[in-house]
């Protein structure tokens, strides 16, 4: 009724991706003749179909984003091409925030920031605080995530949901504070009882989203839990998952129908990985996914098992396959890194360089993310390559690249990554070069390190592979 149209996408049809690629392209094209003031300069849009046709796709965009992301490029180019063909509204602000954070998913990262600062730009030209709290979302947290420090996003979108409670706008405001506790516990600066209590209170939010309640955050906070506890099981996942999380992944719609087995393992692909959960997987359910195998595999690292680890982590490898990582990819990479790096220390033959070629292949994509973003990527960047040169048995230059790890992730202040790369040249000290006494030293400042942070857990790990050395030595 309106004249604008959306087509019906099917993922797994190569001529509609197909599609969308070659739309992105026409619209990225004809945007590249357009400098910034020239796009401020159009004339408002008055039709007030138009302007229908804009409030309809602004209310679809965080819909299709979670739940239908190959729709989600349709309507933010629908939101641009509407801009330019029918005038500039303050909606226009979401759409190039949209669009710029496409161009961040494709490591186009000068780009994105363009139209991250145009969308900014088009906030205080409108004086518009209604749709300032799905601006910050996506500028600071999909956009400028790429380029800056962490701390530089956290106020940011702090103030995004405090005003998106004020207008009104509480889907961005829940999603604002979403973001800003993910970002918060990656930076790996602040004690976790912060973080677990900024989780907590979002949880417990009654009208918060169900794709963030349901779809991934509770079996976070679970894993901070035990990551958290000195004494958990960090090898027991039977509470990473609740029935309703697995109800509404394994039915299609997102149904709450009790299952028989709320322990069982959601991605064992021989059990509850059917048609069911392939439907789920099509519809893109797959952020809580991708939340869960992470949260599985770091926890199976430091509990003992990188080959666990692995197996998570490959849960979703059919689905999720890229060439390139984007910046929340970071931290599963580094995960995935590590486990190859150490199985590739008590392996032998094609085995071992099996691991060893796939953890370089994590630690080239790390690397990438490094050019854009040094701040949150370099100092474990700089870890995993001493690793692969300690694996080539190049010691000097491995302790080197080592030492220089530890100085980066204490020059940030990332209390996790001096934990990190402490523990890194510690096990080197201890499997490559026999030598226990500066091994030991290295474990215990990892250990301090996530003590401080707040992982006892993590460090009741260090601490007891610690007293198992000093048994074997007397």
């Amino acid at each position: 009724q309106l004249g604008v149209n959306i087509p019906m996408i099917r993922p797994d049809v190569k001529s509609d991706n197909r599609k969308l690629k070659w739309k992105f392209l026409r619209m990225k094209h004809r945007l590249k003749s357009r400098s910034d003031q020239s796009i401020k300069r159009i004339p408002h849009m008055t039709d007030p179909r138009k302007l229908a046709s804009m409030q309809i796709l602004n209310l679809l965009f965080l819909t299709t984003w979670m739940n239908r992301p190959c729709m989600f490029g349709f309507v933010v180019l629908k939101m641009v091409k509407l801009t330019l063909d029918d005038g500039l509204s303050a909606m226009a602000s979401v759409a190039f925030a949209g669009f710029g954070s496409l161009l961040c998913y494709m490591l186009q990262i000068k780009e994105g920031v363009r139209y991250g600062k145009l969308c900014l730009d088009l906030l205080e030209q409108f004086q518009s605080r209604a749709y300032m709290s799905r601006c910050y979302a996506f500028v600071y947290g999909m956009i400028f995530a790429y380029t800056r420090p962490w701390e530089e996003i956290l106020e940011p979108l702090l103030t995004g949901q405090r005003v998106g409670l004020q207008s009104g706008d509480t889907q961005f405001a829940n999603f604002d504070g979403y973001l800003h506790a993910l970002f918060l516990l990656d930076g790996g600066k602040v004690h976790i009882d912060v973080v677990m209590e900024r989780l907590q209170e979002l949880t417990s939010m009654e009208d918060f989203h169900n794709n963030f309640k349901e779809l991934g955050l509770h079996c976070l906070v679970e894993g901070m839990r035990k990551l958290h506890d000195p004494n958990s099981d960090l090898l027991d996942h039977s509470g990473i998952l609740d029935d309703k999380l697995e109800a509404r992944i394994a039915l299609p719609g997102g149904g709450h129908e009790e299952t028989t087995d709320p322990n069982s393992d959601l991605l064992d692909h021989s059990g509850i990985l059917d048609d069911k959960l392939e439907y789920s997987i099509a519809n893109n359910k797959i952020y809580c996914l991708r939340l869960i195998s992470c949260v599985k595999a770091f926890l199976a690292l430091i509990g003992g098992d990188p080959k666990r680890a692995l197996m998570e982590a490959d849960q979703l490898a059919p689905w999720t396959e890229r060439k390139d990582g984007i910046i929340y990819d970071r931290f599963g990479f580094t995960v995935e890194a590590t486990a190859c790096f150490r199985l590739a220390r008590t392996t032998k033959g094609s085995e071992r360089k099996n691991y060893i070629r796939r953890g370089k292949s994590r630690v080239a994509l790390i690397k990438k993310l490094a050019a854009s973003n040094p701040y949150q990527c370099l100092a474990i960047s700089s870890a995993l390559d001493a690793e692969i040169l300690a694996l080539k048995k190049r010691h000097s230059l491995a302790y080197d690249k080592y030492q220089h790890a530890i100085a980066l992730a204490d020059r940030i202040g990332c209390i996790y990554e001096v934990g990190t790369t402490n523990e890194m040249l510690g096990r080197h000290y201890i499997d490559d070069l026999k030598n226990r006494t500066l091994g030991k030293d290295h474990l215990g400042a990892a250990a301090r390190a996530y003590t401080q942070y707040g992982a006892h857990a993590y460090a009741t790990v260090i601490h007891k592979l610690i007293e198992k050395l000093d048994r074997e030595s007397s």
